[in-house]
């Protein structure tokens, strides 16, 4: 069980009858910088380049990728979040790509909630099938993801935005006591849209902390990293005793 899952171990102890442990949530570039690769063979950029925001005159080019199959990871909060910061400062938002929404078309709830938007009705968000992180964030020129979660606080999403130095609004408090990403409280979708326009306005020295300070907290997820190593050694060799 990744350590961030801790308040899931009585249910899981229940459920499956077995004992649960925690261990390190890892995760590795790998297969993300095959994806970057192949973008740049197609003559795309994949990252955030710092010096963008040198004169912050264009908006945010959003992505959202919340998989909208449960309340667990959804794309509401993120959409109002966004709304939120186009009413404040409309030249703050350029366009926003809600992915995993295509199937929700259809469905009258969500399309009256979409409908109702000002991103909308300004033609600024469009609504689109899955696609791969880096392909999206390559192809569409995005550069910025916007993130909701709620008891699903480390998400390899926001690992990928985070290597990619994009800036990445979320509400993981994990995250947060790491000082990575841009950060909102819960359900606060106003909180969010004040963030991603205060973002908005920082000049590249800022993201070029931003980055360094993410690369250097990834570097600690690395499955190879000896604490990682030592804890997963650790767990095999007694995993037998502790199943007695």
């Amino acid at each position: 069980l990744p350590q961030h899952m801790h308040n899931s171990a009585p249910l899981l102890r229940t459920l499956l009858r077995l004992p649960v442990h925690e261990v390190p949530h890892l995760w590795s570039p790998i297969y993300l910088e095959q994806q970057a690769q192949t973008m740049r063979e197609r003559g795309k950029t994949f990252g955030f380049d710092p010096q963008s925001r040198a004169v912050p005159d264009a908006g945010w080019r959003i992505g959202i990728f919340e998989p909208n199959i449960s309340v667990l990871k959804n794309s509401t909060i993120p959409m109002l979040a966004c709304e939120q910061a186009c009413r404040m400062e409309p030249a703050s938002i350029d366009r926003v790509k809600a992915l995993n929404t295509l199937h929700m078309k259809e469905h009258l709830t969500f399309n009256n909630f979409a409908a109702g938007l000002d991103i909308t009705r300004q033609g600024k968000a469009s609504y689109e099938p899955r696609v791969m992180f880096a392909e999206c964030m390559a192809t569409f020129s995005l550069n910025a993801v916007v993130a909701h979660q709620w008891e699903c606080e480390l998400n390899y999403a926001y690992y990928d935005a985070l290597y990619g130095g994009y800036p990445l609004l979320h509400n993981s408090d994990a995250l947060h006591r790491a000082g990575v990403g841009l950060y909102y409280a819960g359900f606060g979708a106003a909180e969010g849209g004040r963030v991603l326009v205060n973002a908005w306005r920082q000049d590249p020295a800022y993201w070029q902390d931003y980055q360094r300070h993410a690369r250097d907290w990834l570097s600690r997820l690395a499955p190879e990293q000896p604490a990682n190593v030592a804890a997963f050694m650790h767990r095999l060799q007694t995993i037998g005793g502790a199943a007695a």
